[in-house]
């Protein structure tokens, strides 16, 4: 019986260790940030986010890394999200919103003011977009953070604020 206990362990082990063996460190970047989000927009692109203005792209699957230049800011990018192979957008704390028509190549700052955060962005066309995230007002000596919608209809390049104004109403 013990024989038997010991044989169905080790072939449950023998089983199970490739299940377990799919994940694997492909790329440890030398950057000193937290990343925070990921795109993978085809078969070979990907693009990550992260803190201090840290972007990257992959054009083969994660193999190698190359870091994107053409974002300048050093605040927190929190999303990014591409429509096709060239049309991205990464927006981020402090307002922070970048786009490219040209896969990453060369970004065009659309910041907003600096009092939002701005943490998730999609697009359902080409022309109409939102990001969301918080929006901090100061009352009364006081500092909140309050949800905030970002909506833009004109391919990114202004964004019309429809947060809410008061807790819970439009």
């Amino acid at each position: 019986m013990k024989t038997l206990i010991i044989i169905l362990l080790f072939l449950l082990l023998a089983i199970s260790n490739p299940l377990n063996g799919q994940w694997r460190i492909k790329f440890q970047p030398n950057i000193d940030a937290n990343l925070n989000a990921v795109c993978y927009p085809n078969g070979n692109a990907v693009f990550i986010v992260g803190d201090y203005g840290s972007a990257m792209v992959s054009t083969d699957s994660g193999a190698t890394w190359l870091t994107l230049d053409g974002i300048t800011t050093s605040s927190a990018l929190q999303s990014v999200f591409f429509l096709d192979t060239d049309i991205g957008y990464v927006v981020g704390y402090h307002g922070s919103i970048f786009k490219t028509e040209s896969g990453g190549v060369t970004w065009v700052n659309n910041s907003v003011e600096q009092f939002y955060n701005l943490k998730s962005i999609a697009f359902n066309f080409y022309e109409s977009g939102i990001t969301v995230g918080e929006k901090e007002v100061h009352v009364g000596g006081q500092t909140y953070y309050l949800t905030s919608i970002l909506v833009t209809n004109n391919n990114g390049e202004s964004w019309e604020d429809h947060s809410f104004d008061e807790i819970g109403k439009f």
